[in-house]
């Protein structure tokens, strides 16, 4: 009798393509969109043609291909088709023309506006929602009975909610009763709120937001002075944004002959003026001293997103916090990291704060806009490159920096009769602001930093002088040239001069100087001049850094702000003044040299990756 016992074979071995977490991983990187920006659509077909490999890539694939829907985006899609797929969705960004039905119970992300059915019946069936991006009725007035009973209907189902970690909120007029319940149904998981244009909050008595670490909230709001003592709830924030700016009428119009006694009548006013947000600002400062110990970040930035000359007459009647009070913001921060403002200059007091920080400042971003207001009319540009030269000294942990001035600093600097450039090598003096004068009016008689004026205008300043009657155009021309050289040495200066922070990454620089047309590399040239010092008989080693295009980066690349726009325009009129030299001229002859300047100068900055300047971006090319 055989007792041999049967080893049973060995189980086929598994192919890791019938992994369902491979195959998932897998469709995470097939696209499911085709072009950039506006102009984004919904193309499938890649992953498609995945599903109709076999049944386990199908079931493993739906729920990718579903994840996010857009109904914009996606409109052309049946609406059978939407609600049979519709349990797979997990975030929807807009609806489009399909309003449902939804069969969706593990959303986690809804973005809608008050007022819609289906909405609200996905606020019902979907308690675990993560992030909600609720916008209100804005001006819309709730005042017959069915629009009260249809605003109840939406208090009722947004109390529901209690696993919140994101809300964002716009166009509201709540309560303190609702606002309070609202954020204390949702403090044990909210990390990250943003309200905008949200009124009648007038105290948070009660409120505590242990988890909270980022917050955005509208700055200067008088219909919800409660939303500044937020920051009183957020023991543990770290990520602060303060959204838009007081606004005033325009300035009157001041005749030639009177605006040099206007400009000392401002002078002895100007305290009074940068009173006018003061409280705000010293409540909001003392709140982060006193609650916010881990804040690392500061973000001030302007509500309007209108485009065209509609934006730029807004910026333009806008009222920017003062330099002194973004100075005691960011003095209020133990360890500031990031900082990030739209303000209408740079002076001293905001500099020396964040000099203060240099030790731990990583980000900094700025951006400066042309204001109609009489405080702004007397801005020293000259200065202002000057304390741009002082940071860029003395920021030694620095990583990312971004100076925008759309096109302004560069327009400035090019005016008519004034000296074409700089002599190579010459540097600026750093100026120094005495403490007695507000650092943000420079000093009575002549002005602070400014180039001497040559002696044929010294003449002319004298019989100017000598003869009230004398035309005011001439001097006004004068004045322009002093400051347009003055400030050009300033440029020329800080393109020169070396770097305080090894660990620059990313640097951008839009509106500081003229640059070429782009084209698909730049390459910094190694110097003559410094080849002939080191001697004929030593050879120095060249560090030769290229540059290339970033992708989409050309100078068809479709602006994404007002400020992209303005300078694309003055951009291409230079790409056509520079390409019309010569019918000889190479791209690397139109060059302008300060871009050259740039170029050599961050040739040492090793980390540095990405570099832009006017709007165009290039990536570092790393060389073996």
């Amino acid at each position: 009798m055989d007792t041999t016992t049967s080893i049973p074979p060995p189980p086929p071995r598994q192919s890791p393509l019938d992994i369902p977490e491979i195959l998932i991983r897998i469709g995470q990187f097939l696209p499911l969109w085709s072009g950039e920006g506006f102009r984004l659509e919904f193309d499938p077909c890649p992953l498609l043609r995945c599903c109709l490999v076999s049944r386990a890539f199908r079931q493993a694939l739906l729920p990718t291909l579903w994840y996010l829907y857009d109904g914009y985006r996606m409109r052309n899609i049946p609406p059978a088709i939407l609600s049979r797929y519709s349990p797979y969705f997990r975030i929807i960004t807009s609806t489009g023309p399909f309003k449902g039905p939804f069969q969706c119970k593990n959303l986690t992300e809804l973005n809608t506006v008050y007022g819609q059915e289906w909405s609200r019946a996905l606020l019902v069936s979907n308690p675990g929602l993560k992030r909600l991006v609720w916008g209100g009725p804005f001006s819309r007035r709730i005042e017959t009975l069915e629009q009260q009973q249809e605003w109840q209907q939406e208090l009722k189902v947004l109390m529901g909610l209690e696993n919140l970690d994101e809300i964002r909120m716009s166009g509201f007029s709540l309560g303190e009763g609702i606002f309070v319940k609202l954020l204390r149904n949702n403090a044990s998981s909210l990390s990250n709120l943003a309200m905008s244009t949200v009124a009648g909050v007038t105290s948070i008595e009660g409120l505590e937001l242990p988890h909270l670490t980022e917050l955005q909230v509208t700055f200067g709001c008088a219909e919800s002075p409660a939303l500044l003592d937020l920051v009183r709830c957020c023991p543990r924030l770290q990520k602060l944004s303060l959204l838009g700016s007081k606004t005033r009428a325009s300035a009157a119009f001041v005749p030639p002959h009177h605006q040099q006694q206007h400009q000392q009548n401002q002078q002895m006013h100007a305290g009074e003026h940068s009173q006018e947000l003061d409280s705000e600002v010293v409540r909001l400062s003392q709140n982060i001293a006193e609650c916010c110990s881990e804040l690392t970040h500061i973000k001030f930035t302007t509500t309007s997103t209108t485009g065209g000359a509609q934006t730029n007459a807004v910026f333009r009647n806008q009222s920017f916090l003062q330099g002194p009070e973004l100075a005691l913001i960011a003095n209020a921060c133990r360890r500031l990291e990031g900082f990030t403002a739209e303000l209408a200059t740079l002076d001293l007091a905001l500099t020396s704060a964040l000099m203060a920080h240099s030790s731990t400042l990583k980000f900094l971003s700025l951006t400066f806009h042309e204001t109609d207001l009489e405080t702004t009319r007397i801005v020293d540009r000259t200065r202002e490159m000057n304390l741009l030269r002082r940071l860029k000294a003395s920021l030694s942990h620095l990583q990312d920096l971004h100076l925008d001035w759309a096109g302004r600093l560069s327009a400035n600097i090019a005016q008519a009769g004034a000296p074409a450039t700089a002599a190579r090598g010459s540097t600026a003096t750093v100026l120094s602001t005495p403490a007695s004068v507000p650092a943000t009016i420079p000093s009575t008689g002549t002005i602070i930093g400014v180039a001497p004026l040559p002696t044929a205008h010294l003449g002319a300043a004298v019989a100017t002088t000598m003869n009230p009657a004398a035309d005011a155009t001439g001097w006004d021309e004068m004045n322009v040239g002093r400051n347009a050289f003055a400030v050009q040495e300033e440029v020329a200066a800080f393109l020169e001069e070396p770097w305080a922070s090894l660990e620059l990454e990313t640097l951008r620089l839009h509106g500081m100087f003229r640059s070429a047309p782009p084209t698909p590399t730049l390459s910094a040239e190694p110097n003559d001049d410094e080849d002939k010092e080191a001697g004929e008989g030593k050879k120095k080693k060249a560090i030769k850094v290229v540059w290339r295009l970033a992708k989409g980066a050309g100078m068809q690349q479709r602006p994404s702000s007002p400020h992209q726009h303005v300078h694309s325009q003055q951009q291409q009129q230079q790409a056509q003044l520079n390409l019309g030299e010569g019918s000889g001229s190479t791209v690397r002859n139109s060059k302008p040299e300060q871009q050259s300047r740039l170029l050599e100068n961050v040739t040492g900055l090793t980390r540095l990756r990405h570099l832009c300047f006017n709007y165009t971006t290039y990536e570092r090319i790393p060389l073996l």
